[in-house]
């Protein structure tokens, strides 16, 4: 799978704790999109400095699929979210089927989960 010279990454919420997942992902040459529904974290999100292209949406995690077209990432990062943002059971469940939708059928999803 992960043979091909470009990947399509999207790592799901930016805030200072995580400000290097963007940054840190990923080789020169892939697409690293990020999203994050709070505007002020945008500082943290896409950043073309790391020789990367893509970019930073302001919008929710359960509307990827606006964003985004079908079956399109390789690799999604999904750090620091539930619990911290999107609280509810259903909300959780409604973020794991619209990232089903945006990923490729052999993606890798990354669940960050912080209790404290």
């Amino acid at each position: 799978m992960f043979n091909q010279k470009q990947l399509n990454i999207l790592v799901i919420g930016n805030e200072s704790c995580s400000k290097f997942d963007a940054v840190n992902i990923g080789n020169i040459g892939d697409k690293v999109y990020t999203i994050d529904i709070n505007k002020k974290n945008s500082v943290y999100g896409f950043n073309p400095i790391n020789k990367k292209d893509g970019y930073h949406v302001i919008g929710s995690a359960l509307e990827l699929d606006r964003y985004f077209e079908p079956n399109y990432f390789d690799i999604i990062l999904l750090n620091g979210v539930f619990g911290w943002g999107i609280n509810s059971i259903e909300d959780q469940r409604k973020t794991i089927e619209v990232i089903y939708k945006v990923s490729k059928k052999d993606s890798k999803l990354l669940i960050g989960w912080n209790v404290n």
